[in-house]
């Protein structure tokens, strides 16, 4: 007997209606992710598996296929997020708004593990926004908790990596995992000189957790991180309404509706598990590759009875193509890589070699680094610009944040190139590397030096090119008087994003003054006055 009916899911896997779109034309950003974990739809701990994924489109799926697993209505909770978000369409919220469905299943409580989790883990939850959003030079409650034992002395560097406020702070809150690591987070942050940390741990102490909320962080699959979980995922999802056979179909049918009652009969199985013995997982992932080489018509091409659009099947494709990269010989490609790399390196040795000490000696003086709301604000600033320039009088600190910007891109994957001459960027200029050139007290220190500007004048269309291959950054550090002067206007490109260190907006603040007094003379400027 066949019938036709939709995959049964509870209520909230409404996200199904909306899964492609979300995925392809949706920011998910930090943001989201930090209000959803704040709302305990997430954890904290499902950051760092959501963030492995380099790819935006990526990440999203990641984040809709941990929604989809959750026993809450998750779906509800997506679309209140959303509605604060100011990357999300005004069409999608509209198209959620509107979904109507015909009845609510309430999920049986068997599928949430009894709890584990204590009243600590809710808290940092509830109050995970508002943390990363405020704490406030978190350096001394990170060497507290090393002295406390909480953290690694190596801990220090891997936070203070991203160079942003937010990030040192999402980074932080994902080391505290036990109620032991919580209260001696909470003495920290009560120890902590800047007033600001020690209202948060009051805060924090005095939120309210139910029951409701300790299940909700309760325990719960760990399986979304396999390669099969996330392909069944995704071929589930394309499918809206089929016909599925009733009964189990025997071993050689190779139909359509066979197949995806194989896949229904998986998933029903593998959302109810914590974990998989590696035979049967081999065997669920051996399954799932034999129904998308079906599908796609690589290994049964009579297979007619698809109802997947073109588009559906060419991403199909597209997963298979990547599993069989995956099975490629990982040191072979390495080696490849590297001779790749070499070959196509055009800056001479003995210049690599100078650059390599110079960016050496900017990272021993970053270890006195202060970040400060100007550096914060740079680095926000150059997710959507590829070219900045630092404006300020001498002295007040341009070419320090420009190096300690040019070091946080450098780990993440750009080689830093220092331009001493306006044609070494055209020079050492590679097309589609990442790169960050980094230009001091660009066209003199005093007045714009007519014979500078007429160089860079000259280089005009190739920075224009540069600044449009989204792999390479330009920061360019400049005197304030000497940006100002009239003849500077001509050089368009470094007067599209300007950060002036002595504006109201990015001014050093009192509190950043302190900090920066302690760390190199050890005092604050109250104890100086």
């Amino acid at each position: 007997m066949v019938t036709t009916c939709f995959i049964s899911f509870p209520a909230h896997h409404r996200l199904y209606h909306f899964y492609d779109k979300i995925i392809q034309d949706t920011i998910l950003d930090k943001d989201v992710l930090d209000l959803l974990i704040s709302k305990c739809i997430l954890r904290i701990e499902d950051r760092a598996e959501i963030e492995h994924h380099p790819k935006p489109s990526d990440r999203n799926k990641c984040i809709l296929d941990l929604l989809i697993q959750r026993p809450e209505d998750s779906y509800s909770v997506l679309l209140e997020v959303l509605k604060e978000s100011p990357t999300c369409s005004k069409d999608l919220i509209e198209c959620m708004e509107g979904q109507q469905f015909s009845h609510h299943e309430v999920l049986s409580q068997s599928k949430v593990k009894s709890c584990s989790t204590g009243n600590h883990s809710v808290r940092l939850q509830k109050n995970y926004y508002n943390l990363i959003q405020n704490l406030s030079d978190v350096r001394n409650v990170i060497d507290s908790l090393i002295s406390k034992g909480v953290l690694e002395p190596d801990d220090h560097a891997d936070i203070a990596s991203s160079g942003v406020s937010a990030e040192m702070n999402r980074k932080l809150i994902a080391k505290i995992r036990s109620e032991q690591d919580y209260m001696l987070f909470l003495e920290a942050l009560k120890e902590d000189p800047v007033s600001a940390n020690a209202e948060l741990a009051s805060v924090l102490e005095s939120t309210d957790v139910n029951q409701d909320e300790l299940n909700q962080t309760a325990n719960i699959p760990q399986l979304t991180n396999r390669p099969g979980f996330q392909s069944l995922v995704t071929l589930v999802s394309m499918v809206k309404a089929v016909q599925i056979s009733d009964t189990e179909p025997e071993s050689h049918d190779s139909r359509l509706a066979a197949d995806l009652y194989r896949l229904q009969s998986w998933y029903k199985k593998i959302i109810k598990m914590s974990s998989m013995d590696l035979d049967k997982y081999q065997q669920f992932v051996q399954t799932v590759n034999e129904i998308f080489g079906r599908i796609s018509g690589k290994s049964d091409p009579v297979v007619k009875e698809t109802t997947l659009s073109t588009v559906m099947q060419k991403q199909v494709k597209k997963m298979l193509h990547s599993l069989k990269e995956k099975e490629e010989n990982s040191e072979l490609k390495e080696k490849l890589k590297k001779m790749e790399t070499d070959l196509g390196e055009i800056i001479p040795k003995n210049i690599r070699e100078l650059i390599k000490k110079q960016v050496e000696d900017w990272e021993k003086k970053d270890k006195m680094f202060v970040s400060t709301r100007a550096s914060d604000y740079v680095m926000e600033q150059l997710q959507d610009n590829s070219c900045l320039t630092l404006t300020a009088p001498s002295g007040v600190g341009k070419s320090f944040i420009a190096r300690h910007t040019a070091l946080v891109l450098k780990r993440q994957g750009y080689n830093i190139i220092p331009v001493e001459l306006p044609a070494d960027i055209k020079t050492y200029y590679h097309p589609g590397k990442q790169t960050v050139f980094i230009v001091d007290d660009i066209c003199g220190n005093f007045t714009a030096n007519q014979q500078q500007v007429e160089n860079w004048k000259q280089l005009l269309p190739v920075i224009n090119t540069i600044i449009a291959d989204k792999c390479c950054k330009i920061i360019v550090s400049c005197r304030l008087q000497v940006y100002k002067d009239d003849k500077f206007n001509i050089l368009s490109p470094f007067k599209s994003c300007q950060c002036n260190l002595i504006s109201d907006k990015l001014c050093l603040t009192s509190v950043e003054k302190t900090n920066i007094a302690k760390t190199y003379i050890g005092t604050s400027m109250t104890d100086i006055v």
